[in-house]
């Protein structure tokens, strides 16, 4: 039976000139062994083998198991070389693995052109892909996951407390609680003080005041670590992103009792592309009784997937809307009537409404007004981006999320998982004359 060769790209030790090259250290040996073995659980670590790669400064790292590579097109695990440095390595690792070829080279992050291609690339190594290193943004996404946790207990300490604390910003209807001051405290001064280059814009308007040490959150949830970088993302700085946050989506539902319709929302973009996002649910479970485990958190990346839930889908053919529960005005009631659905769901929080939308329980998220703001949308849009969803304005445009855009969604929303064309569609000229981007 054919035996299938997976092999891993890694940087030996450069030659200096005109010296002999130096073996690598026993530390980066081990290192390289345990990703490598992470990778492909079903790699057999006693027999991998070093040797010496066709490019000066490389070594291959490989390995043999048995032939139990998917087919093309099927799920797998997808192979992150530790370093991908030229075309020659890389045609190195094509002729060894002949049994997977076309799977390994689907999973394999190229420098550029194709397998073919015999010129040497120059190494940047600031665009390799370390997999025992976690990029910047996996970094940051692992934080935001625990902080998300943080600030969900920080809203359930506050609501147990009794005392929440409100008060009116612009009207009855546009309130700030305890919770969302405490709760923004938290996850802007500790994203700041893990990524100080990062911007973080927060929807709350607050004093710069010191944070008790108690509203800080220093750890990094590890699952999230251990997953590889987009390649389009390996390559980010920290002054690069900018990070929308909303402590607590859904504030008037909260101050109400109405616990299912409040999240936290941290989202963070990459040249005004929404590109990884951190949705908590802080009573989730709630009404299954007073011994249920609180809590959940769900997270996604671009190119990577979204986590933290069950997709489902409605029916074929059902047409259920979700919408605002206390910002509705005509052009929002114009817009679903024209979509003539078979149920409209009026509920609160943008984060609770795409949930739905991901979740089976709603088929678009209609919004045609003015209202929702970039820290309501960014973390939200992420996950359903991540599972095939679309979500845009009323027109139809792509959301910008760049650090100088304004805050205001002036032109709605409109998102679905499945079916995007025909909502869009069903949408009335005198409605989009009346929302300008």
């Amino acid at each position: 039976m054919a035996l299938c060769k997976k092999l891993f790209v890694v940087p030996s030790h450069p030659r200096p000139h005109g010296g002999r090259r130096n073996p690598p250290t026993p530390p980066a040996d081990a290192a390289v062994t345990a990703v490598a073995a992470e990778a492909w659980p079903c790699l057999r670590p006693q027999s991998m083998a070093r040797r010496r790669g066709r490019e000066r400064g490389y070594l291959l790292l490989a390995g043999t198991e048995e032939p139990r590579c998917p087919a093309p097109g099927s799920q797998k695990q997808p192979l992150t070389p530790l370093y991908s440095g030229t075309t020659h390595a890389l045609e190195a690792l094509r002729s060894a693995c002949s049994v997977c070829s076309s799977s390994c080279q689907n999973s394999l992050a190229l420098p550029s052109g194709s397998w073919g291609e015999k010129q040497k690339v120059d190494v940047n190594h600031s665009m390799l892909i370390m997999a025992s290193s976690p990029t910047v943004l996996i970094r940051l996404v692992a934080s935001a996951y625990s902080i998300a946790q943080k600030a969900g207990m920080i809203i359930r300490n506050v609501m147990a407390g009794g005392d929440l604390g409100i008060v009116e910003k612009t009207s009855s209807i546009d309130l700030q609680t305890k919770a969302d001051r405490l709760a923004q405290m938290s996850i802007c001064s500790s994203l700041a003080r893990k990524f100080p280059k990062l911007t973080i814009i927060g929807e709350e308007d607050l004093p710069v005041e010191e944070v008790d040490q108690d509203l800080i959150e220093d750890g990094q949830w590890e699952e999230i670590l251990k997953k590889p970088c987009p390649t389009q993302y390996s390559s980010i700085k920290e002054e690069d992103l900018v990070v929308w946050v909303d402590p607590v989506d859904g504030t008037k539902e909260y101050t109400e009792g109405l616990l299912d319709n409040v999240t936290v929302l941290i989202g963070i973009a990459y040249e005004g592309k929404a590109i990884a996002g951190v949705i908590n649910q802080p009573y989730y479970n709630y009404q299954e009784g007073k011994d249920a485990v609180l809590g959940r958190t769900i997270w996604g990346v671009l190119g990577l997937g979204a986590f933290g839930f069950q997709l489902n889908e409605v029916p074929d053919g059902k047409h259920i809307i979700t919408t605002t529960r206390s910002h509705s005005n005509k052009l929002v009631n114009d817009c679903i009537s024209a979509m003539n659905p078979d149920e409209v769901l009026r509920v609160g929080g943008a984060g609770n409404k795409i949930i739905q939308l991901i979740e089976g329980k709603a088929s678009a998220y209609v919004f045609a007004s003015p209202g929702c703001k970039k820290w309501d949308t960014c973390a939200p849009e992420v996950i359903l981006h991540a599972v095939g969803g679309k979500l845009t304005d009323i027109h139809g445009n792509a959301l910008q999320y760049h650090k100088e855009v304004k805050h205001m969604n002036s032109a709605g929303v409109l998102a679905t998982l499945r079916n995007y064309d025909y909502y869009a569609g069903c949408v009335p000229e005198t409605v989009k004359n009346a929302l300008v981007p």
